[in-house]
C-alpha cells in the first residue's frame, strides 16, 4: 500500500520490506527474514503450527506461507490484525509464532533457528521508494534517511 501511493504521489516518501528478488525501490539492507516465538516456547513444535502474521496485506505472508507449504507443515491462523504489538503479544504468550527481520526483533523474544524444525525464510529488502518530483525537501529527507541507514551500519 505504501509503495503504491508512493508511486501514485499520495505520499512523498515510504520506506517499505519487499522481496530481496524483488527489489522496486532502493535497497537500503537486505535482511534475512527469521522466525521468532517466546524463549523456551513450545508454539513452534505445534501442528498444525500456530502462525501470527500482522495482516493480511503483510509483505511476508507469501514467502512464509510458501516455505511452510514446502516444508509439508500445515499451519493455522491465530492472530493477523494488522498491529505489530499485538501479534508480537501472541508470541510473548507461546501462542504464536512469527516472521520477523532480523533488525526488529524485541529483546525478549527468540530467534528460532534450524534447530526449531521451521523451514528457512528469504531474504527481504528494506526499500526507499521516493515521489517522482524535484521537491528538494523530499530529495533532503531521502538524503537523511539513507544516511540513517549507512550510518547504522545497514548499506
Amino acid at each position: 500500500e505504501l509503495i503504491a501511493a508512493t508511486g501514485n504521489g499520495d505520499v512523498d516518501i515510504s520506506v517499505a520490506e519487499e522481496p530481496a528478488d524483488r527489489v522496486s525501490g532502493e535497497s537500503l539492507s537486505i535482511e534475512r527474514l527469521l522466525w521468532v516465538g517466546r524463549p523456551d516456547g513450545k508454539a513452534h513444535s505445534k501442528r498444525p503450527l500456530p502462525l501470527s502474521v500482522v495482516s493480511e496485506a503483510c509483505i511476508f505472508r507469501p514467502a512464509v506461507h510458501a516455505a511452510l507449504k514446502e516444508a509439508g507443515i500445515d499451519w493455522r491462523a491465530v492472530f493477523d490484525n494488522g498491529n505489530i504489538e499485538a501479534t508480537m503479544t501472541t508470541v510473548r504468550a507461546d501462542l504464536a509464532v512469527t516472521p520477523s527481520l532480523a533488525s526488529v526483533v524485541p529483546s525478549d523474544i527468540q530467534v528460532l533457528g534450524p534447530e526449531s524444525g521451521l523451514p528457512p525464510l528469504p531474504n527481504f529488502s528494506i526499500s526507499l521508494f521516493v515521489r517522482k518530483d524535484d521537491d528538494p525537501a523530499v530529495r533532503e529527507l531521502a538524503d537523511h534517511i539513507r544516511s540513517a541507514f549507512i550510518g547504522a551500519g545497514h548499506a
